[in-house]
C-alpha cells in the first residue's frame, strides 16, 4: 500500500523546488490518507489505493498546483 503512495509522491516531488519539496510531499501523503480512511475504514486494496491516486492527476500538474513552476 505504501509503495503506491511514497511512488506518486516521489513523482510530485521531482517537481518541486527542494526548498519546498519536504513540506509538500507530507502534506501530500496526509492528503491522501485522509481520503483513503475516509472512503475505505478498512484497509484499502491496491487497486482502491490507485482509483485515489488516479483521480489526484498527473503528478506534474499536481505539483504545479501547489505552486510551484519548473523551467526547463
Amino acid at each position: 500500500m505504501a509503495e503506491l503512495i511514497e511512488r506518486y509522491v516521489h513523482q510530485v516531488g521531482r517537481y518541486l523546488s527542494s526548498d519546498e519539496r519536504a513540506e509538500i510531499e507530507a502534506e501530500l501523503r496526509s492528503q491522501i490518507q485522509d481520503q483513503l480512511e475516509d472512503r475505505y475504514p478498512d484497509a484499502p486494496t491496491p487497486s482502491e489505493i490507485a482509483a485515489v491516486l488516479s483521480e489526484l492527476g498527473d503528478p506534474r500538474k499536481m505539483a504545479v498546483s501547489y505552486g510551484s513552476q519548473q523551467y526547463l
